[in-house]
């Protein structure tokens, strides 16, 4: 967790980035990021929708593309 709401966890994506000398994308980018390495990596679309909050697990489907 980066933050308690998604305001302070977007101003310390923000730092980090900064400090890493890399683009800020924004909080979605990294959540699909997260979602596609999990499913690269194997993990069932299910586990990947519930680790992400997704409430059906079509919608995890779009990372496994």
């Amino acid at each position: 967790m980066i933050g308690r709401t998604p305001e302070a966890a977007r101003g310390r994506l923000r730092t980090l980035c900064k400090r890493e000398g890399i683009p800020y994308l924004g909080l979605h980018a990294l959540r699909h990021t997260a979602g596609t390495r999990l499913v690269r990596a194997g993990f069932q679309l299910q586990d990947v929708a519930e680790h992400l909050g997704h409430s059906d697990v079509q919608t995890a489907r779009t990372y496994g593309k």
